[in-house]
């Protein structure tokens, strides 16, 4: 990712181009770790809103028999 796709909207090309170079890295750096956390949130949203399957032997014998039964 380069410096104009990871500043895009927030500082124009031509402001960091004046800035030192020692100064736009660390704004660099704090930029990766607020993306890796917005990265970090979204997972854990979608991991929530992922349908969960039940763990192996939660489901009631009798439903399963109830609902072939259905299906005869």
């Amino acid at each position: 990712m380069n410096m104009g796709e990871m500043f895009h909207k927030i500082i124009p090309l031509e402001m960091l181009a004046q800035m030192p170079l020692s100064f736009v890295h660390r704004l660099r750096d704090i930029r990766i770790k607020q993306l890796q956390e917005a990265n970090k949130i979204h997972r854990a949203e979608m991991s929530q809103k992922s349908p969960q399957l039940p763990v192996q032997g939660t489901v009631d014998p009798s439903a399963i028999e109830d609902f072939i039964d259905e299906l005869s």
